[in-house]
């Protein structure tokens, strides 16, 4: 680890360094590390997505094994169920990607944003169902069973098996 001397550290503040600047010094090769990469990038005001982008890096360098091995049994006990767990969580997020396109596809919507979005770079916040010519084979097999439901029903409700996560109401 560099050793910074308190005139060195002084002269770096007094120099208009960032905070950021000063720690990532401070850690010397420590902060080279995958998590402390996130930890700076914030502290040095990046936007979001610079942060969500450091994240992913890190994430990815993480399941590289470029993760700092620490001593600690217990602490590689718990990185590799860390591990097992976002391997699920991505395999989850590919899964609902995957299955947000072929529903937009199917109704004729933007796979992005569903038209949400006015700064959308496909759509331009225009894409909501019926934007684009909906793909009629994937209709017909994910919409055409819940139109035949609801008209042998005669109703059609969200019950408590079913898990709604979230809904996003269209800002005017």
């Amino acid at each position: 680890m560099n050793k910074l001397s308190q005139a060195e550290l002084l002269s770096m503040l007094n120099g208009g360094a960032d905070q950021a600047q000063v720690f990532g010094s401070l850690l010397g090769d420590r902060a080279e590390s995958p998590l402390m990469k996130i930890l700076l990038s914030r502290m040095s005001g990046q936007t979001d997505s610079e942060s969500v982008d450091a994240a992913g890096n890190a994430i990815g360098d993480i399941e590289d094994g470029e993760f700092e091995e620490l001593p600690n049994p217990r602490l590689a006990e718990r990185r590799q169920r860390f591990r097992i767990r976002l391997k699920a969580l991505r395999d989850e997020l590919y899964a609902l990607r995957r299955h947000n396109d072929e529903l937009a596809v199917a109704l004729g919507a933007c796979c992005q944003c569903w038209g949400y979005d006015e700064k959308c770079p496909d759509c331009e916040g225009a894409g909501e169902p019926g934007w684009q010519e909906p793909d009629l084979g994937g209709f017909r097999r994910l919409v055409e069973p819940a139109i035949r439901r609801i008209k042998t029903t005669g109703r059609a409700s969200v019950r408590p098996g079913n898990r709604v996560h979230h809904t996003q109401e269209k800002t005017p």
